[in-house]
């Protein structure tokens, strides 16, 4: 089974402000590498929240595709990081950028991705799409049409999908499946619309699940967890 796992920022910053935090990036990087080890082939996409957000800059006369520059500049901070742990952690990966960085950073390249994929390489990508006005989910779907991938498995702050928000609902009911029309037409809170779209054409599932080693470990084994968005 091949992966495109889709990381947020949050998942490489620590607590009071700080915007990077190499022990909780290493818990990811160990993380992706116990899913590779159970057979997965593994591309991740990562997020630049921790680093910057545009709601930083709302309200005032930043132009917003440097606003979103920005982002994209902030992903491929985390892309380094987590390219620089998995190889700590003893994996072999690669980075592949919207973005190249001449003598740092490739350019995204579908068949090379694949085929580090396919050797058991984790491949990292950063940069989104590369483009202003266009959000990381869409980034996601593109880099997993790149890969071939079989599934998207967001990882997030909780078990998978309600029809409202559980934190501050507690009558909010968990969806174990759903399609994307579905999801669409409930306007719930899973990708942006042109991502699903895009996921839909291309006939991607999207699993949701919440971030844990056991949690990424168990999806790579092919474990009914979390939440399952089907094409159809």
């Amino acid at each position: 089974m091949r992966i495109l796992l889709k990381v947020s920022g949050e998942f490489f910053g620590g607590g009071e402000g700080q915007a990077i935090d190499v022990a909780k990036t290493d818990e990811l990087a160990r993380a992706v590498l116990a899913m590779k080890n159970e057979g997965a082939e593994i591309g991740v996409v990562v997020g630049g929240g921790n680093i910057f957000r545009k709601r930083y800059v709302e309200h005032t006369d930043v132009d917003p595709i440097i606003a979103d520059y920005m982002g994209i500049t902030a992903t491929i901070i985390n892309g380094l990081l987590l390219w620089d742990r998995l190889r700590v952690a003893g994996g072999e990966a690669v980075l592949q950028s919207a973005w190249p960085i001449e003598r740092v950073i490739d350019g995204v390249d579908p068949s090379s991705a694949i085929q580090a994929a396919s050797s058991g390489k984790v491949v990292v990508f950063s940069a989104g799409t590369g483009v202003p006005y266009v959000t990381t989910d869409t980034g996601v779907v593109e880099r997993a049409i790149d890969l071939h991938a079989d599934v998207i498995v967001k990882a997030t702050k909780v078990d998978g999908v309600y029809d409202k928000d559980p934190v501050n609902n507690g009558d909010a009911q968990k969806f174990e499946t759903l399609t994307m029309a579905d999801a669409l037409a409930r306007e719930l809170e899973i990708m942006d619309k042109e991502a699903l779209e895009k996921a839909r054409s291309a006939g991607i599932a999207i699993r949701v699940v919440e971030f844990s080693h056991d949690n990424l470990v168990r999806v790579a084994r092919g474990e009914n967890i979390g939440t399952l968005v089907t094409p159809e």
